[in-house]
């Protein structure tokens, strides 16, 4: 049987048709693959400004806690200044595990894991855990005379993360 031409441009047309609706389709899968990317990259720096924030928060009870202890030496003890003391401690504690959390997502997003049909990844997260890291640099040093030595001309200066003032550090 042969075809004739009506039914070769039907044919024609139902080639171009679902040539048509397969770029579409494409195209939709390629915009659907940018979005999710987009909302990827949002919540990394979601995750980044919360661990920056994070940080800060823990640089300044660790400062406050090294001043008071610093000004709690050799005062009588008060039960309410070493409530005080403890609780910025546990503030401390639960700052640096949840900064450590948000380091790992943040690992985790920026390098997600494709699973294997064979078990190696499950839901798309690897087994493997990443060391734990120390946090560097929010350390307080004293720089100077010693405590008991400290005078109006002869102060105590605390180092927090090798700045002495917060003007040397750049914004």
């Amino acid at each position: 049987m042969r075809e004739t031409p009506k039914e070769r441009d039907a044919i024609g047309d139902k080639l171009k048709d679902s040539a048509i609706g397969m770029a579409e389709v494409s195209q939709q899968e390629r915009i659907q693959a940018i979005a999710e990317k987009r909302k990827r990259q949002t919540e990394i720096e979601n995750k980044r400004r919360q661990l920056e924030d994070d940080r800060r928060q823990l640089q300044h009870l660790k400062s406050k806690a090294l001043r008071e202890r610093w000004l709690l030496d050799g005062a009588p003890e008060e039960d309410k200044t070493q409530r005080r003391l403890q609780e910025d401690e546990e503030r401390t504690k639960a700052l640096e595990k949840s900064i450590l959390c948000l380091e790992q997502e943040i690992e985790e997003l920026e390098n997600p894991v494709v699973t294997k049909e064979n078990g190696g990844a499950v839901n798309g997260v690897s087994q493997n855990q990443s060391p734990r890291r120390e946090l560097t640099g929010v350390e307080a040093k004293l720089l100077g005379p010693s405590p008991d030595q400290a005078s109006a001309e002869n102060p105590v200066t605390l180092v927090f993360m090798g700045y002495t003032a917060l003007e040397d550090r750049c914004v």
